[in-house]
């Protein structure tokens, strides 16, 4: 037998919820598979599905963003036939070249893609 209170105990404690040790296995296995222990309104230990938070779910999607930002669905584009990518940095630097040669009056740019 196993005891629940807050957390699980091998012996009993002031308070705490006697579970079976097949329980027990059950809700520990519940776990690995992502559920979490949650305590119910009566103070035993029951699996529940997490429910991300406004803040957890706004952050994966951000984790998302950065990795389509940085991917080549984005940034791809291609030049007579050759295809190119640029990362941010590089695409920040080449506007900038190009907004530097637009105030010198140049009207054309070289840009090199790999060896082309």
């Amino acid at each position: 037998m196993k005891y629940w209170k807050n957390g699980f105990y091998d012996e009993y404690q002031e308070g705490s919820v006697e579970i079976t040790d097949e329980y027990y296995n059950q809700l520990l296995a519940g776990q690995s598979a992502g559920l979490l222990i949650a305590e119910s309104k009566k103070g035993c230990p029951i699996l529940v599905v997490h429910e991300a938070s406004i803040e957890e779910i706004r952050a994966q999607k951000l984790d998302e963003l950065r990795l389509f930002d940085s991917s080549e669905a984005v940034n791809q584009f291609s030049i007579n036939g050759v295809l190119g990518w640029l990362n941010k940095s590089t695409r920040v630097g080449l506007m900038n070249s190009i907004n530097i040669e637009k105030e010198a009056g140049r009207s054309e740019t070289s840009i090199w893609i790999g060896d082309t």
